[in-house]
């Protein structure tokens, strides 16, 4: 199942494999030169207190620099938004930059919320970047 975004711990592992680069927020797959935009994110996985996840976030995935549009504060692996704290992960969305220099997005974007959903139903460009670097 492709993923359309990594942890720091894979990015680690991938470098000391040698199956990238990291370069500031960018990562070059060397198996073919291409180039990802890496956006700071944070993935929620529970909400942490005793009410139902109303807003619909677990599973999401929320760029950091957007969390403030919805009230958010992040600290290490937590999220609270008003009374609401959820554990989140720290992970970095890809972005295929193409050789223009302009991005494309490869997740999917949810216009209601401002956020992002993991989906196995594309297989552009997450489906090349795991094959890749999972040598499938």
């Amino acid at each position: 199942m492709p993923s359309h975004f990594v942890t720091m711990e894979q990015l680690d592992r991938w470098a000391s494999q040698g199956k990238i680069r990291l370069a500031g927020e960018q990562m070059t797959v060397l198996a073919d030169n291409r180039i990802y935009e890496l956006v700071p994110a944070v993935r929620f996985l529970q909400e942490l207190g005793e009410t139902d996840d109303s807003r619909g976030l677990i599973g999401r995935i929320v760029p950091i620099a957007e969390l403030s549009s919805i009230d958010g504060e992040h600290y290490m692996d937590s999220v609270v938004i008003g009374e609401t704290a959820y554990k989140v992960d720290e992970v970095y969305i890809t972005r295929l930059v193409d050789q223009g220099g302009y991005t494309m997005d490869s997740t999917i974007r949810q216009a209601q919320t401002g956020t992002y959903k993991a989906s196995g139903e594309d297989i552009g460009d997450a489906e090349l970047l795991a094959r890749i670097l999972l040598g499938e």
